[in-house]
């Protein structure tokens, strides 16, 4: 079998004794023989946790193994799942996987509320006949659920309030960073209750995907951070993460909004 070309460890990881005894068998399978059940695991939808246009993210366990915090894997396509409309431009990956892999752990070393990247790597798979090289990131997995399931699930969420929400983009906007699609899908409730209508959800907040961020040079993003250039050469317009913030403020959006209005 075909060694991994390179195995990145997170610096998160680096400095924290207890995950790294945690995942250690976990880096040494990659670097001998996960790659064959990564590629297992991209073909089995039991384990899917979640898909885009550019990646699917699938749950990783290790058999008998007690891992201090839960993991999944980040498998990202070889091309994007089908040919984009212009609506779906803005959907599609503009940092590269490991640009992607080093900002988040940039961001969980400033202790910004983003899951906790433990390694990237690449598998190599052979699909309808071809060898193609897959990038593959390992990474905490945040057990609960994300804003858009809450919302659809009629619940709310007691705890913590909106404003936690909004102090977890500061941060991040310190950090010189734009997410870019900060929508309900890409926040999470990290809680063990369960989802059911009515149901007062209380958790951490972790804000997720970073595929289509940005760092910015100054100090504060300005109009050409939130811009692109389309494959098809159309220009795309991000809305500003401040806008994504204020669209699920319960003051402004009453019932629609995830959070308890206190």
């Amino acid at each position: 079998m075909p060694e991994i070309p390179k195995i990145q460890i997170a610096g998160s990881v680096e400095r924290s004794e207890e995950l790294r005894r945690g995942v250690e068998r976990f880096l040494e399978r990659m670097k001998r023989d996960v790659e064959e059940e990564i590629i297992q695991i991209s073909r089995n939808e039991r384990l899917l946790i979640g898909e885009g246009m550019a990646a699917r993210v699938f749950k990783f366990e290790l058999p008998g193994h007690p891992s201090p915090c839960r993991i999944c894997i980040k498998i990202w396509r070889d091309k994007p799942k089908r040919e984009s409309t212009p609506a779906e431009y803005r959907k599609i990956q503009f940092l590269s996987p490991d640009e992607e892999f080093d900002l988040q752990d940039d961001l969980f070393k400033k202790n910004c509320k983003v899951a906790r990247p433990v390694a990237f790597g690449h598998v190599e798979d052979r699909l309808n006949g071809r060898d193609i090289v897959r990038d593959v990131m390992a990474m905490e997995e945040i057990s609960g659920y994300n804003l858009q399931e809450i919302i659809d699930g009629e619940a709310k969420i007691a705890e913590p309030k909106w404003s936690e929400l909004l102090s977890i983009m500061t941060r991040i906007k310190k950090q010189r960073v734009v997410h870019r699609d900060l929508k309900p899908s890409n926040i999470m409730l990290k809680t063990d209750q369960e989802l059911e209508a009515g149901a007062e959800l209380r958790g951490e907040i972790f804000v997720i995907d970073f595929g289509v961020s940005r760092r910015v040079a100054g100090s504060s993003p300005d109009d050409d951070d939130f811009i692109e250039k389309a494959p098809n050469g159309s220009t795309i317009h991000f809305p500003r993460d401040v806008d994504y913030i204020n669209a699920l403020d319960p003051k402004q959006r009453g019932k629609q909004s995830p959070f308890l209005f206190h």
